[in-house]
Protein backbone atom coordinates (compact mmCIF):
# COMPACT_ATOMS: atom_id res chain seq x y z
CA UNK A 1 0.00 0.00 0.00
CA UNK A 2 2.84 2.39 0.85
CA UNK A 3 4.68 1.73 -2.42
CA UNK A 4 1.50 2.08 -4.47
CA UNK A 5 0.58 5.37 -2.80
CA UNK A 6 4.07 6.82 -3.32
CA UNK A 7 4.05 5.93 -7.02
CA UNK A 8 0.54 7.29 -7.55
CA UNK A 9 1.66 10.54 -5.93
CA UNK A 10 4.36 10.81 -8.60
CA UNK A 11 2.00 10.26 -11.52
CA UNK A 12 2.14 6.50 -12.07
CA UNK A 13 -1.03 4.55 -12.80
CA UNK A 14 -0.83 1.53 -10.49
CA UNK A 15 -2.42 -1.89 -11.05
CA UNK A 16 -2.16 -3.97 -7.88
CA UNK A 17 -1.72 -7.75 -7.75
CA UNK A 18 -1.43 -9.96 -4.66
CA UNK A 19 0.05 -13.14 -6.18
CA UNK A 20 2.27 -14.37 -8.98
CA UNK A 21 -0.71 -15.91 -10.74
CA UNK A 22 -2.50 -12.56 -10.72
CA UNK A 23 0.59 -10.79 -12.08
CA UNK A 24 0.72 -13.19 -15.04
CA UNK A 25 -3.01 -12.87 -15.72
CA UNK A 26 -2.97 -9.05 -15.66
CA UNK A 27 0.17 -8.75 -17.79
CA UNK A 28 -1.14 -11.17 -20.45
CA UNK A 29 -4.62 -9.61 -20.51
CA UNK A 30 -3.35 -6.01 -20.82
CA UNK A 31 -0.84 -6.94 -23.53
CA UNK A 32 -3.42 -8.86 -25.58
CA UNK A 33 -6.08 -6.15 -25.25
CA UNK A 34 -3.69 -3.37 -26.25
CA UNK A 35 -2.41 -5.35 -29.25
CA UNK A 36 -5.99 -6.02 -30.39
CA UNK A 37 -6.98 -2.35 -30.19
CA UNK A 38 -3.83 -1.17 -31.98
CA UNK A 39 -4.35 -3.86 -34.66
CA UNK A 40 -7.83 -2.53 -35.41
CA UNK A 41 -6.58 1.04 -35.63
CA UNK A 42 -8.07 2.10 -32.28
CA UNK A 43 -6.29 4.12 -29.64
CA UNK A 44 -5.46 1.82 -26.71
CA UNK A 45 -8.07 2.62 -24.07
CA UNK A 46 -6.35 0.31 -21.59
CA UNK A 47 -2.57 0.68 -22.02
CA UNK A 48 -0.35 -2.37 -21.50
CA UNK A 49 1.74 -2.80 -18.38
CA UNK A 50 4.92 -0.72 -18.74
CA UNK A 51 6.80 -2.29 -15.82
CA UNK A 52 6.31 -4.81 -13.03
CA UNK A 53 7.51 -4.09 -9.48
CA UNK A 54 7.53 -7.40 -7.62
CA UNK A 55 8.45 -8.96 -4.31
CA UNK A 56 10.17 -12.35 -4.37
CA UNK A 57 8.15 -13.98 -1.60
CA UNK A 58 4.45 -14.25 -2.48
CA UNK A 59 1.67 -16.79 -1.90
CA UNK A 60 1.36 -19.43 -4.63
CA UNK A 61 3.93 -18.75 -7.34
CA UNK A 62 7.08 -17.21 -5.89
CA UNK A 63 8.70 -14.15 -7.40
CA UNK A 64 11.36 -16.40 -8.96
CA UNK A 65 8.75 -18.58 -10.66
CA UNK A 66 6.67 -15.61 -11.77
CA UNK A 67 9.73 -13.92 -13.26
CA UNK A 68 10.64 -17.08 -15.19
CA UNK A 69 7.13 -17.44 -16.60
CA UNK A 70 6.93 -13.77 -17.57
CA UNK A 71 10.18 -14.02 -19.52
CA UNK A 72 9.17 -17.34 -21.13
CA UNK A 73 5.98 -15.90 -22.67
CA UNK A 74 6.48 -13.86 -25.88
CA UNK A 75 3.59 -11.55 -24.91
CA UNK A 76 5.17 -10.54 -21.58
CA UNK A 77 8.91 -11.14 -22.08
CA UNK A 78 9.53 -7.51 -22.99
CA UNK A 79 7.97 -6.04 -19.82
CA UNK A 80 10.79 -4.83 -17.53
CA UNK A 81 10.68 -6.30 -14.02
CA UNK A 82 12.04 -4.52 -10.94
CA UNK A 83 12.53 -6.70 -7.87
CA UNK A 84 11.61 -5.15 -4.51
CA UNK A 85 13.28 -7.34 -1.90
CA UNK A 86 14.93 -7.46 1.51
CA UNK A 87 17.85 -9.17 -0.27
CA UNK A 88 20.53 -6.59 -1.12
CA UNK A 89 21.63 -6.11 -4.72
CA UNK A 90 25.10 -7.40 -3.83
CA UNK A 91 23.58 -10.77 -2.85
CA UNK A 92 21.32 -10.95 -5.89
CA UNK A 93 20.66 -14.64 -6.62
CA UNK A 94 21.25 -16.17 -10.05
CA UNK A 95 17.50 -16.87 -10.43
CA UNK A 96 16.93 -13.11 -10.66
CA UNK A 97 19.18 -12.71 -13.70
CA UNK A 98 16.23 -11.82 -15.94
CA UNK A 99 15.13 -8.88 -13.76
CA UNK A 100 15.99 -5.45 -15.18
CA UNK A 101 16.03 -3.60 -11.84
CA UNK A 102 16.50 -4.14 -8.12
CA UNK A 103 15.39 -2.08 -5.09
CA UNK A 104 16.15 -3.18 -1.54
CA UNK A 105 13.62 -2.96 1.29
CA UNK A 106 13.03 -0.85 3.26
CA UNK A 107 12.83 1.17 0.05
CA UNK A 108 14.11 4.69 -0.48
CA UNK A 109 11.53 6.71 -2.46
CA UNK A 110 14.09 8.51 -4.62
CA UNK A 111 15.99 5.34 -5.46
CA UNK A 112 12.75 3.53 -6.31
CA UNK A 113 11.71 6.32 -8.68
CA UNK A 114 15.18 6.41 -10.21
CA UNK A 115 15.23 2.64 -10.79
CA UNK A 116 11.78 2.68 -12.39
CA UNK A 117 12.82 5.61 -14.57
CA UNK A 118 15.96 3.76 -15.64
CA UNK A 119 14.18 0.58 -16.75
CA UNK A 120 11.34 2.48 -18.44
CA UNK A 121 13.68 4.84 -20.29
CA UNK A 122 12.73 8.20 -21.73
CA UNK A 123 11.14 8.49 -25.18
CA UNK A 124 12.19 11.52 -27.16
CA UNK A 125 15.13 12.53 -24.96
CA UNK A 126 15.36 14.38 -21.67
CA UNK A 127 13.83 17.68 -22.78
CA UNK A 128 15.05 21.08 -21.59
CA UNK A 129 16.50 20.85 -18.09
CA UNK A 130 18.02 23.88 -16.33
CA UNK A 131 20.66 23.13 -13.68
CA UNK A 132 21.23 25.96 -11.19
CA UNK A 133 24.43 25.01 -9.33
CA UNK A 134 27.40 27.12 -8.26
CA UNK A 135 29.75 24.12 -7.78
CA UNK A 136 31.25 23.81 -11.28
CA UNK A 137 32.82 20.39 -10.60
CA UNK A 138 29.51 18.92 -9.43
CA UNK A 139 27.71 20.61 -12.34
CA UNK A 140 30.07 18.94 -14.81
CA UNK A 141 29.36 15.53 -13.26
CA UNK A 142 25.61 16.03 -13.60
CA UNK A 143 25.94 17.58 -17.06
CA UNK A 144 27.74 14.45 -18.25
CA UNK A 145 24.50 12.51 -17.79
CA UNK A 146 22.40 14.40 -20.34
CA UNK A 147 22.25 17.65 -22.29
CA UNK A 148 21.00 20.57 -20.27
CA UNK A 149 21.49 24.28 -19.61
CA UNK A 150 23.58 25.42 -16.66
CA UNK A 151 23.31 28.58 -14.56
CA UNK A 152 25.89 29.23 -11.83
CA UNK A 153 24.13 32.23 -10.29
CA UNK A 154 20.62 33.38 -9.42
CA UNK A 155 20.73 36.09 -12.11
CA UNK A 156 21.84 33.65 -14.78
CA UNK A 157 18.92 31.38 -13.81
CA UNK A 158 16.46 34.29 -14.07
CA UNK A 159 17.87 35.33 -17.46
CA UNK A 160 17.59 31.76 -18.78
CA UNK A 161 14.00 31.33 -17.54
CA UNK A 162 12.99 34.60 -19.20
CA UNK A 163 13.95 33.05 -22.55
CA UNK A 164 11.29 30.38 -22.04
CA UNK A 165 10.35 27.86 -19.35
CA UNK A 166 12.52 24.73 -19.20
CA UNK A 167 10.83 21.35 -18.79
CA UNK A 168 12.42 20.97 -15.34
CA UNK A 169 14.70 22.87 -12.96
CA UNK A 170 17.44 21.33 -10.78
CA UNK A 171 18.22 23.81 -8.01
CA UNK A 172 21.01 24.19 -5.46
CA UNK A 173 19.97 26.35 -2.50
CA UNK A 174 23.34 28.11 -2.12
CA UNK A 175 24.15 30.61 -4.87
CA UNK A 176 26.84 33.35 -4.95
CA UNK A 177 24.34 36.18 -5.52
CA UNK A 178 21.39 34.90 -3.48
CA UNK A 179 19.76 31.58 -2.68
CA UNK A 180 17.31 29.04 -4.02
CA UNK A 181 14.48 30.45 -1.91
CA UNK A 182 14.79 33.82 -3.67
CA UNK A 183 14.73 32.14 -7.09
CA UNK A 184 11.62 30.09 -6.22
CA UNK A 185 9.92 33.21 -4.87
CA UNK A 186 10.62 34.98 -8.19
CA UNK A 187 9.42 31.98 -10.21
CA UNK A 188 6.13 31.93 -8.29
CA UNK A 189 5.43 35.49 -9.41
CA UNK A 190 5.82 34.57 -13.10
CA UNK A 191 2.58 33.15 -14.62
CA UNK A 192 4.49 30.89 -17.05
CA UNK A 193 6.89 29.57 -14.40
CA UNK A 194 4.88 29.22 -11.19
CA UNK A 195 4.19 25.49 -11.77
CA UNK A 196 7.66 24.61 -13.08
CA UNK A 197 8.72 21.03 -12.10
CA UNK A 198 11.58 21.26 -9.61
CA UNK A 199 14.30 19.08 -8.10
CA UNK A 200 15.95 20.70 -5.06
CA UNK A 201 19.47 19.19 -4.75
CA UNK A 202 20.76 20.51 -1.43
CA UNK A 203 23.84 19.92 0.70
CA UNK A 204 21.78 19.91 3.90
CA UNK A 205 18.57 18.54 5.31
CA UNK A 206 15.53 20.68 4.45
CA UNK A 207 12.81 21.18 7.05
CA UNK A 208 9.09 20.75 6.33
CA UNK A 209 8.60 24.52 6.63
CA UNK A 210 11.36 25.14 4.09
CA UNK A 211 9.87 22.55 1.74
CA UNK A 212 6.61 24.48 1.73
CA UNK A 213 8.49 27.62 0.66
CA UNK A 214 10.27 25.77 -2.14
CA UNK A 215 7.45 23.87 -3.85
CA UNK A 216 6.44 24.89 -7.35
CA UNK A 217 4.98 22.21 -9.62
CA UNK A 218 5.95 18.55 -9.07
CA UNK A 219 8.85 18.88 -6.61
CA UNK A 220 11.50 16.46 -5.33
CA UNK A 221 14.00 17.09 -2.50
CA UNK A 222 17.39 15.35 -2.67
CA UNK A 223 20.34 15.50 -0.26
CA UNK A 224 23.78 15.67 -1.91
CA UNK A 225 25.31 13.49 0.80
CA UNK A 226 22.75 10.72 0.27
CA UNK A 227 22.00 10.82 -3.47
CA UNK A 228 24.72 10.53 -6.12
CA UNK A 229 24.69 12.54 -9.38
CA UNK A 230 23.86 9.39 -11.38
CA UNK A 231 20.73 8.90 -9.26
CA UNK A 232 19.80 12.55 -9.85
CA UNK A 233 20.09 11.95 -13.58
CA UNK A 234 17.85 8.87 -13.43
CA UNK A 235 15.23 10.62 -11.30
CA UNK A 236 15.18 13.65 -13.62
CA UNK A 237 14.78 11.42 -16.68
CA UNK A 238 11.88 9.64 -14.99
CA UNK A 239 10.20 12.95 -14.06
CA UNK A 240 10.61 14.43 -17.55
CA UNK A 241 9.26 11.25 -19.16
CA UNK A 242 6.06 11.47 -17.10
CA UNK A 243 5.71 15.21 -17.74
CA UNK A 244 6.10 14.81 -21.51
CA UNK A 245 3.87 11.73 -21.78
CA UNK A 246 0.25 12.56 -20.83
CA UNK A 247 -0.58 8.84 -20.44
CA UNK A 248 0.56 7.64 -17.03
CA UNK A 249 2.81 4.59 -16.90
CA UNK A 250 0.97 1.41 -15.98
CA UNK A 251 2.94 -0.32 -13.22
CA UNK A 252 1.84 -3.61 -11.68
Amino acid sequence: MVVAEELRRHGYDIVEASSGEEVLAIAKERTAQSALEVGTGEHARVPPISAILMDLYMPGLSGWETLQQLKALPATAGIPVVILSVIPQTDRPEQAGDAQGWVQKPFNENLLLAELGRVLGVKGGPGQVLLVEQDMELARVILDGFKEDHAATLQQAVDRCLLGPPDLLILDLTLPDGDGFSLVDWLRRQPALRTLPLVVYSGREISEAEMMKLRLGPTQFLNKSKVQPREVEELVLAMVKRLRNPVAEQVA
